[in-house]
Protein backbone atom coordinates (compact mmCIF):
# COMPACT_ATOMS: atom_id res chain seq x y z
CA UNK A 1 0.00 0.00 0.00
CA UNK A 2 1.25 3.49 -0.88
CA UNK A 3 0.40 6.46 1.28
CA UNK A 4 1.55 10.06 1.37
CA UNK A 5 3.73 10.86 4.38
CA UNK A 6 4.18 14.58 3.69
CA UNK A 7 1.85 17.39 2.71
CA UNK A 8 2.17 18.68 -0.84
CA UNK A 9 2.48 22.32 -1.78
CA UNK A 10 -0.40 23.53 -3.92
CA UNK A 11 0.91 23.71 -7.51
CA UNK A 12 -1.27 26.70 -8.46
CA UNK A 13 -1.33 29.92 -6.44
CA UNK A 14 -4.38 31.79 -5.22
CA UNK A 15 -3.06 34.83 -7.11
CA UNK A 16 -2.96 32.89 -10.40
CA UNK A 17 -6.57 31.82 -9.91
CA UNK A 18 -7.56 35.34 -8.89
CA UNK A 19 -6.17 36.64 -12.22
CA UNK A 20 -7.77 33.76 -14.14
CA UNK A 21 -11.28 34.53 -12.88
CA UNK A 22 -10.71 38.30 -13.09
CA UNK A 23 -11.24 38.80 -9.40
CA UNK A 24 -9.37 42.04 -8.77
CA UNK A 25 -8.78 44.09 -5.67
CA UNK A 26 -12.40 43.68 -4.59
CA UNK A 27 -11.67 40.11 -3.45
CA UNK A 28 -12.35 39.65 0.23
CA UNK A 29 -10.36 37.46 2.60
CA UNK A 30 -13.31 35.07 2.50
CA UNK A 31 -13.08 34.90 -1.33
CA UNK A 32 -9.36 34.14 -1.17
CA UNK A 33 -9.84 31.45 1.50
CA UNK A 34 -12.60 29.88 -0.59
CA UNK A 35 -10.36 29.91 -3.68
CA UNK A 36 -7.57 28.17 -1.74
CA UNK A 37 -10.02 25.48 -0.61
CA UNK A 38 -11.21 25.05 -4.21
CA UNK A 39 -7.60 24.71 -5.42
CA UNK A 40 -6.91 21.99 -2.85
CA UNK A 41 -10.14 20.23 -3.80
CA UNK A 42 -9.43 20.40 -7.55
CA UNK A 43 -5.84 19.16 -7.09
CA UNK A 44 -7.01 16.32 -4.84
CA UNK A 45 -9.65 15.32 -7.41
CA UNK A 46 -7.14 15.47 -10.27
CA UNK A 47 -4.60 13.39 -8.36
CA UNK A 48 -7.17 10.72 -7.56
CA UNK A 49 -8.27 10.54 -11.19
CA UNK A 50 -4.80 10.48 -12.74
CA UNK A 51 -2.84 8.57 -10.08
CA UNK A 52 -0.15 11.27 -10.17
CA UNK A 53 1.01 13.75 -7.56
CA UNK A 54 0.61 17.29 -8.92
CA UNK A 55 3.58 18.47 -6.82
CA UNK A 56 6.52 16.70 -5.13
CA UNK A 57 5.84 14.96 -1.83
CA UNK A 58 7.06 11.97 0.12
CA UNK A 59 5.34 8.61 -0.04
CA UNK A 60 5.74 5.29 1.75
CA UNK A 61 5.08 1.93 0.10
CA UNK A 62 4.62 -1.05 2.41
CA UNK A 63 4.34 -4.64 1.12
CA UNK A 64 4.16 -7.93 3.05
CA UNK A 65 6.87 -9.48 0.82
CA UNK A 66 9.21 -8.64 -2.05
CA UNK A 67 7.60 -9.02 -5.48
CA UNK A 68 10.12 -7.75 -8.05
CA UNK A 69 9.81 -5.40 -9.74
CA UNK A 70 8.17 -3.31 -7.03
CA UNK A 71 6.06 -0.62 -8.70
CA UNK A 72 6.09 2.72 -6.94
CA UNK A 73 4.12 5.33 -8.91
CA UNK A 74 4.57 7.68 -11.86
CA UNK A 75 6.99 10.61 -11.69
CA UNK A 76 9.37 9.23 -9.05
CA UNK A 77 12.01 11.84 -8.22
CA UNK A 78 14.08 9.89 -5.71
CA UNK A 79 14.13 6.85 -3.42
CA UNK A 80 15.17 7.86 0.09
CA UNK A 81 15.26 4.43 1.77
CA UNK A 82 14.37 0.76 1.32
CA UNK A 83 13.87 -1.54 4.31
CA UNK A 84 13.45 -5.30 4.55
CA UNK A 85 11.94 -6.55 7.81
CA UNK A 86 12.79 -3.20 9.45
CA UNK A 87 16.45 -3.18 8.36
CA UNK A 88 17.46 -0.30 6.06
CA UNK A 89 19.22 -1.65 2.98
CA UNK A 90 22.41 -0.20 1.55
CA UNK A 91 21.80 1.33 -1.91
CA UNK A 92 23.71 -1.51 -3.62
CA UNK A 93 21.05 -3.96 -2.35
CA UNK A 94 18.36 -2.41 -4.54
CA UNK A 95 18.15 -0.92 -8.00
CA UNK A 96 15.92 1.97 -9.00
CA UNK A 97 14.56 1.47 -12.51
CA UNK A 98 14.07 4.56 -14.64
CA UNK A 99 10.77 3.51 -16.18
CA UNK A 100 7.38 5.13 -16.65
CA UNK A 101 5.80 3.95 -13.41
CA UNK A 102 8.93 4.08 -11.30
CA UNK A 103 9.98 0.75 -9.86
CA UNK A 104 12.76 -0.90 -7.89
CA UNK A 105 14.37 -4.34 -7.75
CA UNK A 106 15.25 -5.55 -4.24
CA UNK A 107 17.59 -8.38 -3.24
CA UNK A 108 16.15 -10.62 -0.54
CA UNK A 109 12.72 -11.34 0.89
CA UNK A 110 10.56 -10.10 3.73
CA UNK A 111 8.35 -7.14 4.56
CA UNK A 112 9.30 -4.19 2.34
CA UNK A 113 9.06 -0.49 3.11
CA UNK A 114 10.12 2.08 0.52
CA UNK A 115 10.21 5.81 1.24
CA UNK A 116 10.36 7.88 -1.92
CA UNK A 117 9.54 11.27 -3.39
CA UNK A 118 7.30 11.58 -6.43
CA UNK A 119 5.35 14.26 -8.24
CA UNK A 120 5.60 16.88 -10.91
CA UNK A 121 8.35 19.40 -10.22
CA UNK A 122 6.54 21.65 -12.68
CA UNK A 123 2.86 21.00 -13.38
CA UNK A 124 2.25 20.49 -17.13
CA UNK A 125 0.42 23.40 -18.72
CA UNK A 126 -2.73 21.44 -19.57
CA UNK A 127 -3.05 20.17 -15.97
CA UNK A 128 -2.55 23.70 -14.67
CA UNK A 129 -5.30 24.93 -17.01
CA UNK A 130 -7.50 22.06 -15.81
CA UNK A 131 -7.06 23.25 -12.21
CA UNK A 132 -7.74 26.87 -13.26
CA UNK A 133 -10.94 25.87 -15.02
CA UNK A 134 -12.13 23.57 -12.23
CA UNK A 135 -11.57 26.25 -9.59
CA UNK A 136 -13.23 28.94 -11.70
CA UNK A 137 -16.19 26.62 -12.26
CA UNK A 138 -16.52 25.89 -8.54
CA UNK A 139 -16.22 29.58 -7.68
CA UNK A 140 -18.80 30.72 -10.23
CA UNK A 141 -21.19 27.74 -10.06
CA UNK A 142 -21.40 26.57 -6.46
CA UNK A 143 -24.10 23.97 -7.09
CA UNK A 144 -23.95 20.60 -8.88
CA UNK A 145 -26.88 21.42 -11.08
CA UNK A 146 -28.21 24.21 -13.20
CA UNK A 147 -31.68 25.40 -14.00
CA UNK A 148 -32.65 25.35 -17.66
CA UNK A 149 -35.01 27.74 -19.39
CA UNK A 150 -38.21 28.69 -17.66
CA UNK A 151 -40.30 25.63 -16.95
CA UNK A 152 -37.40 23.13 -17.26
CA UNK A 153 -36.35 21.09 -14.27
CA UNK A 154 -32.98 20.95 -12.56
CA UNK A 155 -30.30 19.07 -14.48
CA UNK A 156 -26.89 17.74 -13.48
CA UNK A 157 -23.89 19.32 -15.14
CA UNK A 158 -22.75 17.21 -18.12
CA UNK A 159 -19.24 15.81 -18.54
CA UNK A 160 -17.29 18.55 -20.18
CA UNK A 161 -14.21 19.20 -22.25
CA UNK A 162 -12.52 20.21 -19.00
CA UNK A 163 -13.11 16.73 -17.55
CA UNK A 164 -11.58 15.22 -20.65
CA UNK A 165 -8.37 17.28 -20.25
CA UNK A 166 -7.18 14.81 -17.58
CA UNK A 167 -7.53 11.70 -19.73
CA UNK A 168 -4.00 11.72 -21.26
CA UNK A 169 -2.49 11.83 -17.75
CA UNK A 170 -4.47 8.95 -16.22
CA UNK A 171 -2.39 5.98 -15.08
CA UNK A 172 -4.91 3.14 -14.69
CA UNK A 173 -5.00 1.57 -11.24
CA UNK A 174 -3.00 4.22 -9.38
CA UNK A 175 -5.45 6.99 -8.42
CA UNK A 176 -7.60 5.20 -5.88
CA UNK A 177 -4.66 3.11 -4.68
CA UNK A 178 -2.43 6.09 -3.82
CA UNK A 179 -4.68 9.02 -3.06
CA UNK A 180 -7.50 7.51 -1.01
Amino acid sequence: MIRAISQAEIPVSVEEIQRHIWLGDEATDQDLLLIEQYIRSAVDHGERLTGRSFSPRQFRLTLPDVENPIELMPDVISVESVSLDGVVLAPEKYQVNDDFIGSIQVEGSGKVQVDFTAGYTQLPHSLKLWVFTRVAGMYEQREEFFIGKEGETFRNMPKSFVSCMLEPFIVPGFGAKVFS
